[in-house]
């Protein structure tokens, strides 16, 4: 793996949802799910956790396209109705897509677009799209 694909990720984050047991088994799916409590610390050294919230990130390797990267874990979560489920279970206050892209100024770099079918996806199903730059 380069460090180009390395970095390029896609997650469907979910933040600010009171205690929760039910979580969906995706075992069976490309997706890896990291979940924080209120007070927890933060892995990157920020301070404690100020809401629960829970990330499921594609696993598998992503193209370069960024429609396709977002249509890959909609696809892993249960497409539409799979991802409504999931929004659904939890009530969260905060849901988005966090889409990482390698720095634009880096030998890495990539460039791309979305559709307005994506963004319509995402309009659909109520979710903010973010962008990370790595």
């Amino acid at each position: 793996m380069t460090q180009n694909e390395a970095r390029r990720r896609v997650e469907l984050i979910l933040n600010g949802f009171g205690e929760h047991t039910a979580w969906p088994d995706l075992s069976s799916k490309p997706v890896y799910v990291s979940r924080h409590k209120v007070g927890e610390p933060d892995s990157s050294g920020s301070p404690p956790r100020k809401m629960n919230a829970v990330f499921f990130e594609y696993s598998k390797e992503l193209p370069h396209d960024y429609n396709e990267r977002i249509e890959l874990l909609l696809e892993a979560l249960g497409n539409e109705d799979g991802v409504r489920r999931i929004i659904s279970a939890y009530g969260a206050a905060q849901k988005w897509i966090r889409l990482w892209i390698p720095v634009r100024s880096s030998e890495w770099s990539e460039e791309g677009h979305l559709s307005e079918k994506t963004l319509g996806r995402l309009c659909n199903l109520g979710l903010d799209l973010e962008f990370w730059y790595t």
